[in-house]
């Protein structure tokens, strides 16, 4: 036998609620739920907030933790940076010597060139003293300034060729040192 049937429990329940005391449980109970929907309601916003901010964090917390990894790498890896930056530097000093090398061989040359332009200037005004020469008829034995500065230049002819010389040997050696 069934102890609450639903006879009983149905005129049970009308005999309550139409009493003032079942009347104000009634309603209490009714608050209660309308209070308790409310506060889920409340929760469950909470609650999306809630996961809305710990999404946040985590994200948040994976890209500073993937900075950390890569600056762990790269302290990880730094002998190889420094490897590199070694070899960059050694590279830089054998481009330093190239053209510190290129520069004393352009200033070299220039002079060449300053010495080559005097030599002309020289041999045009050896050409006109020889030209003046044989039309005043100078004569050689007799000692003059013309013949003497003549004479003389020789001497500057074998120093062009020294130099020369020396031109050749400083761009071979050079040559053999680039690397």
């Amino acid at each position: 036998m069934n102890f609450w049937s639903s006879e009983v429990s149905t005129e049970s329940v009308n005999e309550i609620l139409n009493t003032s005391a079942g009347n104000e449980l009634l309603q209490n109970f009714q608050n209660l739920i309308t209070e308790v929907e409310e506060n889920g309601a409340e929760g469950g916003r909470l609650a999306n907030l809630c996961s809305t901010r710990m999404g946040r964090c985590q994200q948040m917390c994976k890209e500073k933790a993937d900075a950390v990894m890569e600056i762990d790498e790269f302290l990880r890896n730094s002998v190889e940076f420094d490897k590199k930056i070694r070899e960059i530097n050694a590279q830089i000093s054998k481009l330093t010597r190239f053209c510190n090398q290129t520069e004393q061989a352009m200033t070299y040359l220039e002079a060449l060139c300053e010495v080559a332009h005097t030599e002309g200037e020289v041999d045009l005004i050896r050409q006109q003293a020889k030209s003046a020469a044989t039309i005043v008829q100078i004569e050689c034995e007799s000692p003059s300034v013309l013949t003497s500065a003549l004479r003389s230049r020789p001497e500057d002819a074998v120093k062009a060729q020294q130099e020369e010389v020396m031109l050749e040997e400083f761009l071979s050696s050079k040559n053999m040192q680039l690397p």
